[in-house]
């Protein structure tokens, strides 16, 4: 289940009090990665007992830093991430931006995913920008095409656009694999919610569906 500004940024919401259509999905819901594609020089250090790092300077001035382990406790396999960027010298609304996410399942198929990051804005007057994720999932072997996934998600996302907005998203999916091609089907369905002071927006319904093929 890719995040909602990825799989639908374009979809407007529509104002009941206005009657106007001026801000998209993916103006409130972002998942706030890394300074992402640009150019850089970047150093991976080798993982050690499941630990690896990376960081890395980028063409614009800016940099980042990111973390990670991976390990497992008994019957519970565990991933855990973080990291820090400075785009200061990149962009004229923010100094940067740090978050990380924890995800953990269990030999039953169960499985609990929480992320988080923040946006430090650069301009006076601006709120931080900072959104809430998380995801109960449930894996099993339902069929003999493979695996079947199951997802219920939660998120919530403040002042992306605009100081005091907030933005709620609510999904469910099911990813099935095709083992012996390499590939999968999946379905998802989420509603968009987008709360700001002085308008009223509609919600925002998405169901799709689809097949990946790998080559």
């Amino acid at each position: 289940m890719g995040a909602a500004g990825d799989l639908a940024g374009g979809i407007n919401f529509y104002n009941k009090l206005t009657g106007e259509r001026s801000v998209t999905i993916a103006d409130v819901f972002d998942k706030f990665d890394g300074l992402d594609k640009v150019d850089r020089l970047r150093y991976d250090t080798p993982e050690f007992n499941g630990f690896s790092a990376a960081v890395s300077y980028v063409d614009t001035g800016g940099f980042d830093f990111g973390a990670g382990w991976a390990g497992k406790f008994g019957e519970v396999e565990v991933e855990a991430a973080g990291y820090y960027a400075n785009n200061s010298a990149g962009s004229t609304t923010e100094k940067g931006r740090y978050g990380g996410s924890v995800s953990a399942k269990h030999s039953s198929g169960f499985s609990l995913t929480f992320a988080s990051a923040k946006r430090e804005a650069k301009a006076a007057g601006t709120d931080d920008a900072k959104y809430y994720w998380g995801k109960l999932g449930y894996s099993a072997a339902l069929n003999s095409l493979g695996a079947t996934h199951f997802g219920v998600t939660y998120g919530k996302f403040e002042n992306l656009a605009q100081n005091g907005d907030e933005a709620k998203e609510v999904g469910v999916g099911m990813v099935q694999d095709l083992e012996s091609i390499g590939s999968n089907l999946w379905f998802t369905a989420r509603r968009h919610e987008l709360d700001r002071t002085g308008s009223t927006f509609d919600d925002v319904f998405i169901i799709s569906t689809g097949l990946l093929l790998n080559f």
